[in-house]
């Protein structure tokens, strides 16, 4: 049985992650979360498994982990995440989602090759994100694994560049890399910066819901428990080297979510929908992507199903207004 670590592992989608592995009796899950802003223990309460808090640049911390828990799989979901921050200032992206990747492998490198059976049974799952293939119009057709990448703000930038390093040390050095490429994540837990839990905390606090531009900017939406379920797929099926993407079942311009979530908000307190929150256009940011849109037929080659929750039925089922 795999001893995996779940770097980022106290964040929206790693927690989610690491809860989801234990629940599947898989072996020794260790988080590995540096406690940052966007870490919250709260999202692990019902986790077993083994906690260290670390920084993933530091390659002693990461590498005295790995040889503690014998660590087989590492799954590297530790990032800066926040467009807006990246445009303030790129260095935090830079130090976290580009050298921190080239950290671990290091350090993965190191104590894999210095164990018995070097790279067999061992995997390294870079997680990235659809923004690193760049803005796409809705008549453009959705673009699969072998697309270029052309990343329009610092954060995607960053992540792809820690993909060009996986892909170089996979191909060339023969590390048992892989990536996964996904679509907007949503669900439960996530951090209130992020758009869903911005509009929910606005409709719950009575204040205007603020949205970019003119709201028509559009992505699709992928639970994160689906996810979660085809990331484990996807490590038992172990292909080294390869790119997937993840998309949602969802796609929806961030206006048609806000009004949507404005509507389930009407109904939970029993109020008219003018009666709440009201929607308030600000100033676009710098470098707004229109459109993210990836094709995952070779997802669906591999056997494995797509994500199947849809927003809109998530959120018609009221979860965040409970919380």
């Amino acid at each position: 049985m795999a001893n995996v670590l779940v770097t980022g592992g106290a964040g929206f989608i790693g927690s989610h992650f690491a809860r989801a592995l234990e629940f599947m009796q898989c072996g020794k899950v260790v988080v590995y979360d540096v406690m940052a802003y966007s870490s919250d223990l709260n999202r692990l309460n019902d986790f077993k498994g083994i906690i260290v808090t670390g920084d993933i640049c530091d390659i002693e911390k990461v590498g005295s982990t790995l040889r503690e828990h014998n660590i087989t799989q590492i799954i590297n979901f530790a990032a800066e995440s926040h467009v807006d921050r990246s445009i303030e200032d790129v260095n935090p992206f830079l130090r976290t989602n580009v050298f921190g990747t080239v950290n671990l492998m290091e350090a993965a490198e190191k104590y894999w090759l210095e164990s018995d059976g070097g790279y067999k049974d061992k995997l390294f799952v870079q997680i990235s994100t659809d923004e690193v293939y760049g803005e796409l119009r809705e008549k453009d057709r959705p673009l699969d694994e072998n697309a270029p990448l052309k990343p329009s703000n610092p954060y995607a930038a960053s992540k792809a560049a820690a993909d060009q390093f996986v892909i170089a040390k996979t191909s060339g050095e023969g590390f048992p890399g892989m990536i996964v490429r996904s679509s907007n994540n949503y669900g439960l837990n996530q951090n209130d910066e992020k758009l869903i839990p911005k509009v929910v905390r606005c409709l719950k606090e009575s204040k205007d819901i603020p949205l970019y531009g003119n709201g028509q900017q559009r992505r699709c939406w992928l639970y994160v428990e689906d996810y979660c379920r085809i990331l484990i797929e996807l490590m038992e099926a172990e292909p080294i080297g390869e790119i997937y993407n993840v998309k949602g079942a969802s796609s929806m311009s961030n206006l048609e979510v806000a009004c949507k979530m404005r509507e389930a908000y009407a109904s939970f307190v029993n109020l008219p929908v003018d009666a709440v929150s009201h929607i308030a256009f600000v100033q676009d940011r710098k470098t707004h992507d229109y459109f993210y849109n990836i094709d995952q037929s070779k997802l669906l080659r591999m056997g494995i199903w797509p994500a199947l929750k849809r927003l809109e039925d998530f959120i018609d089922e009221k979860h965040f207004f409970i919380k």
